[in-house]
């Protein structure tokens, strides 16, 4: 559901409307009742596969379950 608004009622309530689109919302900006913008929430950036390869390093192995993933940092 898109949430609209108009040019004042949206300055007033900029703040809100920010937090609304930033927890997935889209909103439309009107300007005598016709649309003139749109807020959409920006997309996630996608992770890409093997982009943190080399960015940790084992110095040994996680066999022991008692292990903490801490004592094997470099």
């Amino acid at each position: 559901m898109i949430h609209t608004y108009g040019i004042a009622e949206a300055k007033a309530k900029f703040t809100s409307i920010i937090e609304m689109v930033s927890m997935g919302e889209a909103v439309s900006i009107t300007k005598n009742g016709k649309p003139v913008a749109r807020l959409v929430p920006e997309k996630p950036q996608q992770r890409q596969l093997g982009q943190c390869v080399g960015m940790l390093t084992l110095k040994g192995s996680l066999k022991d379950p008692n292990d903490t993933f801490a004592e094997f940092y470099k």
